[in-house]
């Protein structure tokens, strides 16, 4: 998929190192950028999305974009995981 310099620019941005960083852990630790982690704070265990969370901000981040405000859900899905997938190469 070709993606947009300038958009990954502003995914780049809005992620910040941390984020990019958050991003590469998934990828590392888990083999994909979404995966379901398991927290456990005070012996309960909390199941984190991590696709419907923080893929979730870079979605919302795409629509408020004006050549992305109209794109159905399976094309921003799809789009997130690219832009971040080559962000963290």
């Amino acid at each position: 998929m070709q993606l947009p310099e300038g958009l990954i620019d502003k995914v780049k941005k809005f992620l910040g190192d941390e984020g990019i960083e958050f991003f590469r852990s998934c990828k590392e630790e888990h083999g994909t950028l979404s995966p379901v982690l398991k927290i456990v704070e005070n012996d309960k265990i909390i199941y984190w999305p991590v696709e419907w969370h923080e893929g979730r901000q870079i979605r919302d981040l795409l629509l408020k974009l004006d050549e992305y405000k109209n794109e159905d859900i399976d094309t921003l899905e799809n789009l997130w995981r690219a832009l971040v997938d080559q962000i963290i190469e």
